[in-house]
């Protein structure tokens, strides 16, 4: 009886070497991807941070009680924006929104963050529900997390009619 030889296909072994390099080069790919927008997105979330004291969180009743004597109707909020599943409705100035990585996370989480100019007073209505804010003169930031309440702070970059970037 012959031996049978043990090196194998050739053309196998070279085509499982392509495949393989295939693969190494893939990956890395994407992981150098990645890494660049993960350093993006680093980069801006810096910019949405902002701190600032916080906005009066109000019941219903308050804010609809509550005149703004700047307001063309001093109770009504009557400026609509629509940002994903969120609305977002306020007495004056404009707004500005934006999916920010708030936390640094390898899965690249964003949340919404929105900057008003001069709102005033802010509603905000959304899956887990409606929301009120005050937030007295100048600007004001919005950050609505995956999970708990949003939180609004006094503060801001966002300037009425300027574009964000």
């Amino acid at each position: 009886m012959a031996a049978k030889s043990r090196t194998g296909n050739p053309g196998r072994t070279a085509a499982l070497i392509v495949v393989g390099l295939g693969v190494v080069i893939c990956l890395g790919v994407m992981g150098a991807d990645w890494r660049q927008h993960y350093a993006t997105l680093s980069k801006e979330s810096a910019r949405w941070r902002i701190s600032g004291a916080p906005c009066q969180t109000v019941s219903r009743e308050v804010f609809s009680s509550t005149p703004d004597p700047f307001a063309i109707s001093p109770y009504a909020t009557n400026l609509r924006l629509t940002y994903g599943d969120l609305l977002f409705m306020r007495n004056s100035g404009d707004a500005y929104c934006e999916d920010v990585m708030l936390k640094d996370n390898v899965w690249l989480s964003t949340q919404p963050v929105c900057q008003f100019a001069h709102p005033r007073k802010v509603v905000l209505t959304g899956p887990a529900g409606s929301y009120y804010f005050l937030t007295g003169d100048g600007a004001a930031t919005i950050v609505v997390p995956e999970t708990g309440p949003p939180t609004c702070v006094k503060g801001g970059w966002y300037q009425r009619g300027s574009v964000a970037h």
